[in-house]
C-alpha cells in the first residue's frame, strides 16, 4: 500500500525516462510502502474489530467474527485497513502529507494510464483492506465504523480517508483506461489502444 502525495502522470516527458520524473519525496509520503509480510498492527486488528463490533456486532458474536461478517475476514496485521490505523497513530507528519491511499494495483494503473487521474481499487481488492462493507444488510461501500476507527472516530478524518481511498470499482467490465500518452509516445503503442482493465 502506497501513502501518496499527489501523481501528476499526465505530464510525463515521452524523452525522459521514467524513474527519473517520480522524485518519490515528491509523490510518497513515506520512503516505503507497507507490504504482505508486516505484522507488526496486531493492536491496530483488535482495535478495529472492537469498534465494529460495538457497531454492527450481535449477541454471542466475537470482534473478529462481527468482522469477518462485514469485511469477508477477521482484521489481518497486513491488510490496508490496521496499516492506515498505525500510519495515523504514530506517524502525524506522513498522515498529513497524504492526499491518496493507494493498492499496488491502483498505483500501477494510475500510472499506466497517466492522465493526472488516481484511480481507485476494484471491488476485489477493496475486498481485502478490512474496510470494505460486504455484508447483505448494509454491502459494497466502506464501512463507516471501520473508516472511522482508521482515524480515531475524527468524522472529519473519517470523511478525508474516504477521499483518500478513492472510488472503487463494482463492475469487472468497466475498464481502467487506456495506456497513457507517455506509454506511446516513448514505445510506439498505438493510439486508442491497450485498454487496461
Amino acid at each position: 500500500m502506497y501513502f501518496t502525495k499527489t501523481i501528476s502522470a499526465s505530464s510525463l516527458d515521452p524523452k525522459r525516462p521514467l524513474h527519473e520524473q517520480f522524485d518519490a519525496e515528491k509523490v510518497l509520503s513515506t520512503p516505503f510502502a507497507t507490504n504482505w509480510q508486516d505484522s507488526t498492527t496486531g493492536q491496530q486488528c483488535r482495535e478495529m474489530e472492537q469498534d465494529v463490533h460495538a457497531a454492527h456486532g450481535q449477541d454471542g458474536e466475537s470482534p473478529a467474527m462481527t468482522m469477518a461478517k462485514i469485511t469477508g475476514s477477521s482484521a489481518h496485521e497486513r491488510f490496508s485497513g490496521p496499516q492506515a490505523k498505525k500510519i495515523f497513530q504514530k506517524s502525524d507528519s506522513t498522515w498529513q502529507r497524504t492526499e491518496h491511499v493507494c493498492l499496488l494495483s491502483s498505483f500501477l494503473t494510475t500510472i499506466l494510464c497517466a492522465d493526472g487521474k488516481v484511480r481507485g481499487p476494484d471491488e476485489a481488492d477493496a475486498s481485502g483492506m478490512n474496510l470494505w462493507d460486504l455484508s447483505e444488510t448494509s454491502g459494497r461501500r466502506w464501512n463507516e465504523a471501520l473508516v472511522k476507527s482508521v482515524v480515531g472516530g475524527d468524522e472529519a478524518e473519517a470523511k478525508r480517508l474516504q477521499r483518500m481511498l478513492g472510488e472503487v470499482e463494482q463492475d469487472p467490465r468497466v475498464s481502467a483506461g487506456t495506456v497513457g500518452n507517455w506509454f506511446k509516445q516513448r514505445y510506439g503503442f498505438a493510439e486508442g489502444s491497450y485498454t487496461l482493465n
